[in-house]
């Protein structure tokens, strides 16, 4: 129970810490249960494919496409920057049983529409004179809609969305160095920022427009206070493996409407 208006700087503050920590269940809805297939998976080396990296193509894609452990083709393939794979590059895939193809996701804007009227316009005779009376032009629409995650920290993945042994994991697991700077994946607002909630460890939450949430478990340290508004990039929490974590990772979730989402769908 909220109790605001209770008198007493005790009650106050230990009520509002139970407010942020019922706001943040509810949006992760289950305590503990997208935690599952946190731990990182054992490196043994069996049959597999080889993937011949397309024009575009990232590891990640590669790696979410055949659903393998991220730091394990790292490990198999000598790659020691998962984020630099070359097109023309051939990647073993271990236990994959085919050659998939890649989708690849594109963040670029399409051409600008002033080139393609300079285009249609080019040869016309300029107008001369007064301009005519008429309805005033309407103003650009600003995109306040569109959200454009990034990754909030740049490693292997170690775990992808999806049911793990028949439970339920509500996120990615990306894996970094212990104290590696955390960033939020887009801009909005704090909504939670302790360790309140069995099996997260240090927690963030972040509260963003269009009903999404996104959740950064794990952390070593949190940077920055519930109701704190923060900018796409910028720092709020270090790596670590506090609460049920068996190596130093990242556990990020995307919630739509508090209803876990892939991250991959959003993720460059």
């Amino acid at each position: 129970m909220c109790c605001e208006n209770d008198q007493g700087a005790g009650c106050l503050l230990s009520s509002r810490r139970v407010c942020r920590l019922a706001l943040a269940l509810s949006v992760l809805l289950v305590v503990g249960a997208g935690l599952e297939g946190c731990a990182l998976v054992p490196f043994k080396r069996g049959k597999g494919v080889y993937h011949k990296v397309r024009q575009g193509e990232t590891l990640w894609r590669i790696c979410y496409t055949y659903r393998v452990n991220m730091k394990k083709v790292c490990r198999v393939n000598r790659i020691k920057d998962p984020g630099h794979v070359v097109a023309g590059q051939k990647i073993f895939i271990p236990g994959a049983k085919r050659v998939l193809k890649v989708k690849i996701v594109s963040r670029k804007p399409p051409a600008a529409s002033a080139k393609r009227k300079a285009r249609k316009g080019a040869g016309r005779p300029a107008r001369t004179g007064a301009k005519r009376p008429g309805r005033p032009k309407p103003k650009p629409r600003a995109n306040r809609g569109k959200l454009h995650f990034i990754w909030p920290v740049k490693g292997p993945v170690t775990s992808w969305f999806g049911p793990r042994k028949g439970r339920p994991h509500d996120g990615i697991d990306i894996a970094a160095p212990k104290g590696t700077p955390i960033r939020a994946a887009e801009k909005g607002k704090v909504i939670y920022s302790d360790n309140g909630i069995s099996g997260y460890g240090n927690l963030i939450i972040i509260r963003h427009s269009g009903g999404f949430h996104t959740v950064y478990g794990h952390n070593s340290r949190n940077r920055v206070d519930v109701d704190a508004w923060v900018k796409k990039g910028q720092v709020i929490a270090e790596v670590g493996k506090t609460g049920r974590a068996s190596g130093y990772h990242l556990h990020f979730e995307i919630r739509k409407n508090e209803r876990a989402v892939d991250p991959m769908k959003y993720l460059p």
